[in-house]
């Protein structure tokens, strides 16, 4: 260039570099054609969606949307690479985060079992994600240490939004009166802080005149862009917003955990015109981010919820499955893979009568389409659960409930003498362990009025005795 060499003219020369050494560039009259070729004809790109990505940011024709620096590159490339080594050799390559802090807390871990509770309090509860709570568990993105303005701006994070703001305000006084004045990154710096506390308290419209105000643009206010628009349930918005920052930085995993979970906020609350492509994006994304690090748990429980819902029941079981023993999502993996086994939700009151005209709660399943072979690992997986453990109670009446309808239904085990949960696999039999079932969920009931409604439900499905 006229110039000389810049930062941005070379991570183009790596970018061109490593695109001809790993994908198929053509060459005309001797020279590499310019660009990098679309994913539909190049199989590597189609493969690594992160690694495409990475190509074209560094190779964007734009030199102020390439890397901003060789260490930024290379930070990212590290993080594509990890991603590949993980997909192939089925081993986590997880890696701390420079940019981004850990997930906050977790999501979407309790939507799908937390429905069992029915059984237990009463309450019937919803199955579909809160973007405030998704918001709320996103990672956020961490001053660089060696940024003058890190200093000044440590004794911001406090777990107490409350207590977070006024840390904020107490540095910004500190640094008007500081020798030299404040350091020239300041004024951005602790505008992004205050954005955080101000989303933290919930306050989005806050938030978002703060960014509106400040002038400066990168990936950062991309991600706090998204975040407001997360809990201003502007998800077409959201996702742009992250979209822009996986381009940016296309190895981390926090835009991929935001990307899949804002695709399933689009499938929940909006009637797209292809909930097929949502499905596959929230697939794929939660996939990525499983695979490269076990200790997202929350993108294993999304990836389970799209396959189970795709139809794909074995590898959602396959997933929780994955979820690490030590783990404190662990139990709940366990016992949401035994709900998906049986292929069903939980039924609410009202769903079904019995003879008496009661509400009869045991398991609404499609019983036709279940194995008698499901219906046993359903159970053994249950019983190698703590039976002190929370939920074991009410899913031990789901999986009994859920037999006593296959046998309803027609089908009859294939061994005489077969036993469930310890109960005889018969009518009478599965009949009595809901029964006892029940009413043991009756003795720890906290309302008088569900624990009533338990009794009766008990006395509704009791086995019938001429004595």
């Amino acid at each position: 260039t006229a110039t000389g060499p810049t930062a941005a003219t070379d991570i183009y020369t790596v970018g061109r570099t490593l695109a001809v050494l790993t994908v198929n560039i053509p060459m005309v009259a001797g020279r590499y054609t310019d660009g990098i070729p679309h994913p539909d004809a190049e199989p590597v790109l189609a493969r690594y969606e992160s690694l495409h990505r990475l190509l074209l940011t560094a190779t964007d024709p734009d030199p102020d949307r390439r890397f901003p620096s060789a260490r930024v590159m290379t930070t990212q490339l590290a993080g594509v690479l990890r991603e590949i080594l993980a997909a192939e050799t089925g081993t986590e390559h997880p890696q701390l985060s420079t940019l981004f802090s850990p997930p906050r807390t977790s999501f979407g871990t309790d939507e799908l079992i937390g429905q069992t509770d029915v059984y237990a309090d009463g309450v019937v509860r919803g199955k579909n994600l809160a973007a405030r709570d998704i918001a709320a568990a996103l990672p956020v993105p961490l001053i660089d240490p060696a940024d003058p303005s890190a200093a000044l701006l440590a004794g911001t994070a406090h777990s107490e939004p409350e207590h977070a703001l006024d840390a904020v305000r107490a540095a910004r006084r500190r640094a008007e009166t500081a020798p030299g004045g404040a350091p020239d990154s300041f004024a951005a710096e602790a505008t992004l802080a205050e954005v955080r506390v101000h989303l933290d308290l919930d306050e989005p419209a806050a938030a978002r005149e703060l960014l509106d105000n400040l002038g400066e643009h990168d990936w950062r206010t991309d991600w706090f862009q998204g975040l407001i628009a997360l809990r201003e349930q502007d998800y077409e918005r959201a996702y742009d917003s992250f979209d822009a920052v996986l381009c940016a930085l296309p190895g981390e995993i926090a835009p991929k955990l935001a990307i899949a979970a804002t695709a399933e906020l689009v499938l929940q609350q909006w009637d797209s015109p292809d909930p097929a492509q949502w499905r596959h994006c929230a697939e794929k994304f939660y996939a990525t981010v499983w695979r490269t690090d076990r200790g997202v748990v929350s993108a294993a429980f999304g990836l389970a919820r799209q396959l189970a819902a795709d139809g794909r029941v074995a590898a959602a079981v396959a997933a929780l499955d994955d979820v690490p023993s030590a783990s404190r999502h662990y139990t709940e993996a366990r016992l949401t893979a035994v709900l998906l086994l049986l292929t069903a939700q939980p039924a609410e009151p009202g769903d079904s009568e019995s003879g008496d005209g009661e509400t009869q709660r045991h398991a609404q399943v499609d019983a036709d389409r279940l194995e008698e072979s499901t219906l046993h690992v359903a159970a053994a997986r249950l019983q190698a659960l703590p039976a002190a453990e929370r939920r074991v109670a009410q899913l031990r009446v789901l999986v009994l409930g859920t037999a006593l309808a296959w046998l309803q239904a027609g089908h009859r085990p294939q061994a005489s003498g077969s036993t469930l949960l310890g109960q005889p696999f018969t009518e009478r039999g599965l009949r009595r362990g809901i029964e006892s079932g029940l009413r043991a969920l009756a003795r720890t009931a906290p309302g008088r009025t569900h624990r009533y409604a338990l009794v009766d439900l008990a006395n509704a499905i009791r086995a019938k005795s001429w004595f």
